[in-house]
């Protein structure tokens, strides 16, 4: 979080955020209390983390929070696959 991790700590971290979305499908989860439960370090980037999964179209999908003015802020969540 510090920018001094290294590729293995990065991957890692996106893997703990991944599980967590994919451990509960339909709770949205803000890239504060992402940082709470997995103990980033910092929101800003779990917040990073979070908008890297959801571009890479990973099963994480992004839900815009009407709540504020301004820049918008995102909650995010895992997407269940229907077969």
């Amino acid at each position: 979080a510090s920018g001094t991790a290294t590729l293995d700590e990065l991957n890692t971290n996106k893997d703990r955020v991944r599980d967590l979305l994919k451990a509960s499908p339909f709770t949205l989860f803000k890239a504060k209390e992402v940082n709470r439960i997995l103990n980033l370090g910092n929101e800003n980037y779990a917040r990073n983390i979070l908008k890297k999964l959801y571009e890479e179209r990973v099963g994480i999908n992004r839900v815009e929070s009407r709540e504020t003015v301004g820049r918008p802020k995102y909650s995010y969540r895992y997407v269940i696959k229907e077969s």
